[in-house]
């Protein structure tokens, strides 16, 4: 029994291998998957949620992609092309990856500048008022502005990503997908819909919830999409 379901799952990843190289070729995407890392979620944010996957691009383990163990065995590989498909717009989308970069330089340039004011205002000028006011700027540009970003731009670009995914693979199939792995009702999927979420939590959820996703791709106007 055992080796036969070794012998399932290993054939299991191949095909879905072989779709998301598939999916690579014809986005034009430079990826390569060369092996898959079924990951549990624990409830802690940073963790993949159950319908969700992620590319590993750099490091030693680059060219694996990270999925959902609470799905291992229950996706046809035509149900996982839609999954994979808004991940790979999302992290390797020349538009996605723009805004990406973008939001990070601004991050750094509001960082560093607002240190380098303070030091400019407290040790040079000696205006402890101005140093005061912008010590507040430094605090918010260190502490605030990821959350802002995790919370209206991570997430609202995951939701342009199932867009692209659904312009791409058909809408139909993303929804009855998205409503399959609804039904299983796994564990952190059902919390994540029963949570409250703000972005003044100490850490913000970046990922929308399988309702929120569905609520999106059945929306009758396309929203704004990243080119």
């Amino acid at each position: 029994m055992r080796l036969e379901q070794s012998q399932s799952s290993a054939e299991e990843e191949q095909g879905i291998l072989r779709v998301i190289n598939q999916l690579c070729a014809a986005l034009n995407v430079n990826f390569r998957a060369v092996g898959i890392s079924w990951m549990g979620n624990l409830g802690y944010p940073t963790n993949l949620p159950s319908d969700q996957c992620f590319l590993i691009t750099k490091g030693p383990r680059r060219g694996f992609v990270v999925l959902p163990v609470a799905l291992l065995g229950k996706l046809s590989l035509d149900e996982w092309k839609p999954i994979v498909a808004s991940c790979i717009f999302h992290q390797l989308g020349p538009g996605f990856r723009r805004v990406w970069y973008t939001a990070y330089i601004l991050y750094r340039i509001a960082v560093i500048g607002s240190l380098a004011l303070l030091v400019f205002f407290l040790f040079l000028l000696r205006q402890q008022i101005f140093a005061l006011v912008d010590t507040v700027f430094a605090m918010v540009a260190i502490f605030v502005l990821p959350k802002l970003f995790n919370y209206y731009i991570i997430r609202r670009l995951r939701l342009k990503a199932d867009w692209k995914a659904a312009d791409t693979l058909g809408r139909d199939l993303f929804i009855r997908t998205l409503v399959k792995i609804d039904g299983f009702h796994i564990l952190d999927l059902e919390e994540l819909k029963r949570s409250k979420r703000t972005m003044w939590q100490r850490r913000v959820y970046p990922w929308p919830t399988v309702i929120e996703r569905l609520d999106n791709l059945r929306m009758t106007v396309t929203p704004s999409s990243a080119s």
